[in-house]
């Protein structure tokens, strides 16, 4: 086959009809078989075959006057790009082709070649294989002999590759052209000489339009099951028919519908145990309340809420059920209400986290003013220097993890055992016996306070209920109360203990039908967290590994914002061995319309701090009127708490309307935001989990992001790794557009240097 012929209203199908967006849905595979000479059949679209190529036109349409040839002989996109890379450059291709039809301004990666009849589009994002591969089309082929025979506008799309070619003075091999004109002339004289078209029902026609468009949006839950399933990628179905009785991962980037995937997934196991009425407990385990609420909601927006309980008890009186419960809850519910409400650190298993951490900063504050002056000939030299020299909030994230993980969780609270565990490669750095003796002693202080303000935190409650667990009465119990399958959310944010709790839930100790969701990059609590020591807290004594299904369409960000959080997470990727980047392979999924509300992220450099607030609420509003929503459908993000505390002051008194996110994944604070039409303002450890048309983040600066406070090796490398997370993070929570307001006396932060030299953000244009 040498040419394929897409006339005007096929290009506007293709272009608008998300399913020909990612190579996860069959219409966009099929399309790429085209391209390789293969047949194939296109939902929407007439496809003739001619003896020397295809003339693709919608269906029940007139051909369109406006045409445009792919010569294959000579673009040849297969032979240097990998299906992916050839269905974006196809996409991006046709996009100009219709600004060009329309009269529509170009973006960034399209331009006209002055003193010539040439266009170039530039189709690939630079992490796919660098941003010099370029299409080139003629605008006018052939146009002294087509300007006496039609007034159609015909394009010629010729050349694909990195070379600039011979300019302005090159030319297109016009042979497979007029075959292809010639076919399409023969085309549209049998159409013309043919009986009138059928008449199509506009109102059908209208609600095969909206459903074509409705399937990009992930983000809403009502849909129900069936309709879901036509919606969903090839990747996510797979994950959502595959058999429940064993372990099975699903990982992808931010916007890759992880938690849609896992609610169907126990959508599909009720609906089909509802049908052959067997019995079927499930379990859905997730990190705070404000998650719990949303994934109900999901359940109940499918048509599946009766089903949903709030206690591991309920379900004994349903043969069908599934408890959706933070991890806190659970291990309360299972200690039978052992420890009330008021003994918790927080009902919620995140903040209960971030509790542990006030009670540790104020340990190390007394090592720093009481301890240090008689530790020097105590500690090892690179244990006090770290002690010595290191931020107070650093060294209380560290204590933390070995608190919880090391000290509670792997030695058991016994020193003894503690002594004798290998110091983790990116823990605290205990080089001696007496190292470790005064960390245990100042676990011992921790416990203390524990005990004054007579509370327990998370690892005291989840080691606790493993140990009623391990028991010959529940093992002799289990296949009673033990659940059929088990679903864990945002597993990332759980550490190890809080992991190891899962597999003695189960029915049988030989199965592990537990099926989680995780996207690395978001990791930001367990930094010594190794797929191997993962695989054995979740499996138990259970043989064989999880299944790994990675999913790659991103259906909330645009190709720009991907970019952009791909570049965040390349340069912080060799901070530590245990990371994985989600969105080496990931691709978007907008369409035409979505992709013309999206823009190149952008900076807005400000010569003084006191200007920040005003500045913020007066770009929030530019871009709520630009995206056409309301301000609570713009996120604004500040990385540095002094800037976030002057922000809310001054906004409170110039009488701005706003919310404040104080807890991660505050839905309901959202909900209200909503109804008052106000804009949110957060730190960036709250935004997790939810998404808006757009972001702007404050206090991207050298010396705010990642702070200055680190002084060691390691507390450098650590306060980069979380910077470079939370900025991952809130980047990815925008759909359209990012915009970072920067003290331009400071500079931009060094993590947004690459992205900076990569042409990937550009000035604002306030």
């Amino acid at each position: 086959m040498n040419y394929i012929l897409i006339d005007k209203f096929a290009c506007q199908e293709i272009v608008q009809n998300s399913f020909f967006q990612n190579l996860g849905f069959l219409p966009a595979r099929e399309i790429i078989s085209l391209i390789k000479g293969d047949h194939g059949t296109l939902p929407g679209l007439s496809s003739k075959f001619t003896t020397a190529g295809l003339i693709l036109t919608k269906e029940n349409s007139l051909p369109s006057e406006d045409v445009v040839v792919l010569d294959l002989e000579h673009l040849r996109l297969t032979d240097s790009l990998n299906d992916n890379e050839v269905l974006v450059s196809l996409q991006k291709t046709l996009r100009f082709c219709m600004k060009h039809w329309d009269g529509l301004a170009l973006s960034s990666s399209e331009l006209y070649i002055k003193g010539s009849t040439k266009a170039v589009v530039f189709p690939l994002p630079f992490f796919a294989n660098g941003n010099s591969f370029r299409i080139t089309i003629e605008r006018e082929p052939n146009a002294r002999r087509l300007s006496k025979r039609t007034s159609g506008r015909y394009l010629l799309v010729y050349k694909s590759g990195r070379s600039e070619g011979d300019g302005v003075s090159e030319e297109a091999s016009l042979t497979n052209f007029k075959k292809a004109y010639e076919d399409y002339s023969s085309l549209q004289n049998a159409v013309k000489n043919a009986s009138p078209l059928p008449q199509t029902n506009p109102s059908i026609e209208s609600i095969n339009v909206t459903t074509l468009q409705t399937s990009n949006q992930i983000k809403i839950p009502e849909q129900g099951f069936d309709r879901w399933m036509h919606l969903l990628t090839d990747e996510q179905k797979n994950f959502v028919n595959s058999d429940w009785s064993v372990p099975h991962r699903l990982e992808g980037p931010a916007g890759t519908g992880k938690t849609l995937c896992l609610v169907l997934k126990a959508i599909n196991i009720l609906k089909h145990s509802i049908n052959e009425n067997s019995s079927h407990k499930a379990l859905f385990v997730v990190p705070s309340d404000e998650l719990a609420a949303s994934i109900k909601d999901r359940f109940l927006g499918n048509g599946y809420g009766e089903y949903v309980t709030d206690t591991i008890n309920e379900y004994l009186e349903k043969s069908q059920s599934i408890t959706v419960i933070t991890l806190q809850k659970l291990c309360a519910q299972l200690l039978n209400y052992d420890v009330s409400e008021s003994e918790l650190l927080d009902r919620d298993s995140v903040e209960s986290k971030n509790t542990q951490l006030l009670y540790l900063d104020q340990i190390v504050s007394d090592i720093k003013s009481k301890d240090l002056p008689v530790l020097s000939s105590h500690l090892s030299p690179e244990f006090f220097n770290f002690l010595n020299s290191e931020d107070d909030w650093t060294i209380a994230h560290l204590l933390r993890h070995e608190v919880s993980i090391v000290i509670k969780g792997r030695a058991n609270g016994q020193i003894d055992i503690y002594k004798s565990i290998p110091a983790l490669e990116y823990g605290l750095p205990a080089k001696s016996q007496a190292d470790k003796e005064y960390i245990f002693s100042k676990f011992q202080t921790y416990q203390n306070l524990l005990e004054q303000s007579n509370q327990y935190d998370i690892d005291d409650i989840v080691i606790s209920a493993i140990g009623q667990l391990d028991t010959p009465i529940w093992r002799r119990r289990r296949q009673q109360l033990g659940f059929d399958s088990i679903y864990i959310d945002e597993v990332h944010h759980f550490n190890l203990n809080e992991i190891s709790i899962l597999h003695y839930l189960t029915k049988s100790p030989a199965l592990v039908p537990i099926s989680y969701g995780i996207d690395r990059s978001q990791a930001v609590g367990d930094i010594g967290w190794s797929d191997i020591e993962f695989q054995d807290a979740l499996a138990g004594d259970a043989d064989g590994k999880a299944t790994i299904n990675p999913v790659s369409a991103i259906f909330r960000s645009s190709t720009q914002i991907i970019e952009l959080a791909f570049c965040v997470t390349t340069s912080g990727a060799n901070l530590f061995t245990n990371f994985e980047n989600p969105l080496a392979s990931a691709t978007e999924t907008f369409t035409a319309e979505e992709e013309k509300k999206s823009a190149k992220p952008c900076v807005t450099y400000i010569l003084d701090d006191e200007e920040i607030a005003l500045q913020t609420y007066k770009q929030v509003d530019q871009m709520a009127r630009s995206l056409q929503v309301s301000k609570s459908g713009v996120l604004v993000v500040i990385f540095d708490e002094q800037i976030l505390s002057n922000v809310v002051e001054v906004w409170k008194k110039s009488n701005k309307a706003f919310k404040q996110l104080d807890r991660r994944g505050d839905f309901s604070a959202v909900d209200d935001a909503n109804k008052a039409g106000c804009t949110i303002v957060s730190a960036p450890e709250f935004v997790g989990g939810l998404e808006f048309s757009g972001v702007i983040l404050v206090g991207c600066d050298k010396g705010r992001l990642p702070q200055n406070a680190g002084a060691s090796d390691f507390g450098k490398a650590y306060l980069n790794y979380r910077a470079h997370n939370n900025l991952y993070v809130a980047i990815t929570r925008a759909k359209y557009r990012v915009e970072f307001i920067v003290n331009k006396n400071r500079g931009i932060s060094e993590i947004l240097r690459r992205a900076i030299e990569m042409k990937l953000l550009d000035d604002c244009k306030n």
